[in-house]
């Protein structure tokens, strides 16, 4: 009879698994999580349980199943802002804030213990109804709740079967990998075969629109003129499928971007794709229970969120929906790293999770020790309201304890002073730090982000709508002179990039040259002006300012020559012939310090 508990691998076998795997090049742990080999019957267990979640979430919130009427119900029930959602969120803050000043999970009496699980089932529920009731200004909500419930929903049912409730929670956790991996696996796959066997499934403009529709309002602010005739909130045209996009007369194509803004559409398409990934990516997390993960195996899961992401980023930039997607995006990697981190908490015990701790911080502190007072100083600028907010809860939790101490005789702990004894640990840490280099830091971060995202970003665009102007009616020969010029100039500034000159190119000279040479031949010629301006810029740069310059200080330091990245890519720049790091180096990194 087989048993249901798998037997742990010796980590000598496992490094020589890795090796073979590695030197075979077909699967890397870089790239696919390390599973556990377990019986077919607790496979398959595991299996059924973490399908039912994702069932759950691909028939109610995507266009597989019936994300649409679900989009529809809550954006007619409860459309806008205020009301149900206003109540429902203050409700929840209310509770928490009561909760947390009367210290509710230190209670002892059987009403008292009650009382805090009713709470806290309470702020639950009331937590799941709000990320619902805001579906249709935030679709990226469901997600985030099915990469909160699904890892819960697991641990629960290790409880519910008899034969895992024996296994310790952090090998349990492990088990996890190999059939997430495998139910992600058949949902990109399903869902693959479904976008390509149906041509109406897949992403287009005419989709886009034909759904957005339904449950999104459109956006007239930069398009007022395309507003349907003895309407106020339709917009003039319409889209069907096998029909296309139908326009009402002198109605613009450009008024199909009144519905850019709205990621409700995209977000049902995807959502089987999103489904899959957040498996993926938490059959990763579940390798980290394993007793021999190793610092660079997390370091790799980083790598790897980080890539999909960008590549998740740059496909939503193609199809046109890139409006919003940025915050989707951090919003669910930041809902990725807090169930990591729920689960790490969960399958540690308290002295294993301080010396992880204690760990971490001593190799944070050996390699970045120098760039600490850096990130505690920006870690003050930009939370500088949540750390204040933060400091009078503490002090009004302190107060009420004080008061139950004096007047009903609670033991608190005799600790004495404003802030609780978390809040007092906290604050004495903080009082150990070089505070004058870290609000030191903390203003150079402030102004630098003043300066480089406000100041020259405005100017820049101000600078290139000036010009823009004032070359409209010129001739190609002499709007060429003026924005090469001007681009050249730019080109010298190091914290100017270089994708306002190249939008400005195109902005300028293919209306410039479209009456004389056409518009195929127009843009290529911005593009052969732009690639040339480019190269002499990035010559000039060298012979110029990197050689002739290269013994004054400051220009050496604002290359950065010591700091590591200049190194590496001079490094890489010094190999002979073409190669993938060189190209990528040389196109996608700053032009400024690279050319220098």
């Amino acid at each position: 009879k087989p048993s249901l508990i798998p037997q742990q691998k010796s980590i000598n076998d496992e490094e020589q698994a890795n090796c073979q795997l590695d030197k075979g090049g077909i699967l890397s742990y870089s790239f696919f999580p390390q599973v556990e080999r377990l019986p077919w019957q607790t496979f398959l267990v595991i299996v059924f349980l973490v399908i039912i979640p994702s069932v759950w979430y691909i028939l109610l919130f995507t266009m597989m199943g019936f994300g649409s009427k679900t989009m529809y119900y809550f954006s007619e029930t409860y459309p806008g802002s205020g009301g149900t959602r206003n109540y429902n969120l203050g409700g929840i803050m209310t509770i928490i804030f009561f909760l947390n000043i009367v210290d509710s999970n230190e209670w002892t009496s059987k009403c008292g213990k009650l009382f805090y699980k009713l709470s806290t089932a309470s702020i639950v529920a009331a937590f799941v109804m709000y990320v619902l009731i805001i579906t249709d200004d935030h679709p990226y909500g469901p997600i985030c709740l099915f990469l909160i419930i699904t890892p819960l929903w697991l641990l629960l049912s290790k409880f519910l079967i008899p034969q895992h409730r024996k296994v310790g929670t952090r090998i349990y956790m492990s088990w996890l990998s190999g059939p997430m991996l495998f139910v992600s696996i058949i949902i990109c796959t399903t869902w693959t075969f479904w976008t390509l066997s149906v041509a109406d499934h897949q992403w287009n403009a005419i989709y886009q629109i034909n759904h957005q529709t339904s449950y999104c309002k459109p956006d007239f602010t930069e398009h007022p003129n395309c507003v349907r005739v003895n309407t106020e909130s339709d917009a003039c045209f319409e889209a069907a499928i096998g029909a296309g996009i139908v326009y009402d007369e002198d109605c613009e194509k450009s008024c199909v971007e009144v519905y850019d803004g709205c990621l409700n559409s995209f977000i049902l398409w995807i959502g089987p794709l999103l489904v899959g990934f957040c498996l993926f990516a938490l059959s990763f997390v579940c390798t980290f229970m394993r007793a021999s993960t190793t610092e660079k195996d997390i370091i790799n899961f980083g790598k790897l969120c980080g890539f999909i992401l960008f590549v998740g980023w740059c496909g939503a930039q193609m199809s046109g929906i890139g409006s919003g997607i940025v915050t989707a995006i951090m919003l669910i990697v930041f809902t990725l790293f807090l169930v990591a981190g729920i689960m790490i908490t969960v399958s540690f015990n308290g002295r294993e999770r301080s010396a992880q701790a204690a760990t971490i911080t001593r190799k944070l502190e050996e390699k970045y020790g120098s760039f600490l007072d850096i990130g505690k100083g920006i870690f003050i600028t930009t939370c500088m309201p949540g750390i204040i907010l933060y400091l009078a809860i503490s002090a009004i939790n302190q107060f009420v304890r004080r008061q139950r101490e004096i007047y009903l005789g609670h033991v608190t702990g005799g600790h004495r002073g404003w802030l609780t004894r978390v809040g007092s640990d906290q604050y004495a840490y903080f009082k150990s730090w070089n505070r004058t280099a870290v609000f030191k830091y903390g203003v150079y971060s402030g102004i630098g982000f003043i300066v480089v995202n406000v100041l020259l970003a405005k100017f820049t665009i101000v600078f290139m709508s000036w010009l823009i102007q004032r070359t409209q009616s010129a001739p190609l020969p002499a709007v060429t002179g003026v924005i090469a010029l001007a681009g050249f100039l730019m080109f010298l500034v190091p914290v100017i990039p270089g994708v306002p000159i190249y939008l400005t190119l195109g902005i300028v000279l293919v209306p410039a040259g479209k009456e004389t040479m056409g518009y195929a031949f127009s843009l290529c010629y911005s593009i052969f002006v732009g690639l040339v301006l480019k190269l002499f810029a990035s010559a000039f740069q060298q012979k110029v300012i990197g050689q002739l310059c290269s013994n004054y200080i400051f220009v050496r330091q604002a290359v950065g020559i010591n700091s590591v990245l200049i190194k590496s890519t001079r490094l890489i720049l010094s190999e002979p012939g073409i190669t993938i790091p060189k190209v990528a180096i040389l196109i996608g990194g700053p032009d400024w310090p690279i050319s220098v």
